[in-house]
C-alpha cells in the first residue's frame, strides 16, 4: 500500500483546524440565526463522520 504517514498527519491537521474553524462558526451563529446554526451543525457532523471513516 502507498501509506504515507506525512500525508496522513497533514490530513489530520487539516481536519483538526477545519473543526476548530467550524466550532468558531457555531459559536458566532448562536448569536445570529437558527438557520446558520443548522448549517454549521451539518458541517460538523460531516467532518466528524469523515474522521471516523478514515
Amino acid at each position: 500500500s502507498n501509506y504515507d504517514p506525512v500525508d496522513d498527519a497533514l490530513r489530520d491537521g487539516v481536519e483538526r483546524s477545519a473543526s476548530v474553524v467550524t466550532n468558531r462558526v457555531v459559536d458566532r451563529s448562536l448569536a445570529i440565526s437558527p438557520t446558520i446554526r443548522l448549517h454549521a451543525g451539518t458541517r460538523i457532523s460531516i467532518i466528524t463522520t469523515r474522521r471516523t471513516t478514515l
